[in-house]
């Protein structure tokens, strides 16, 4: 696997980035590498973002890959 490119101090995260966080099966280095220097980043993020993510974790959870209360734990 490829080595995680250096971040930026202000980085634009979008809803990929947040469902590889979040999501186990979605996992990569790169939303890890975001994950773990979070602290130290700006995020910015598009306004849709808590709309795109909610889609994406209601999917997750229709197709079996979150259980109601990992559901409601990530739209909370």
């Amino acid at each position: 696997m490829p080595p995680v490119p250096a971040l930026p101090t202000t980085f634009v995260v979008d809803c990929t980035i947040i469902a590889a966080i979040f999501l186990p099966d979605e996992q990569s280095p790169f939303a890890a590498a975001v994950r773990e220097r979070c602290a130290d980043l700006t995020l910015v993020a598009p306004r849709l973002l808590r709309v795109e993510f909610a889609n994406v974790a209601l999917t997750a959870r229709r197709r079996a890959r979150l259980d109601e209360t990992q559901f409601r734990a990530l739209i909370a």
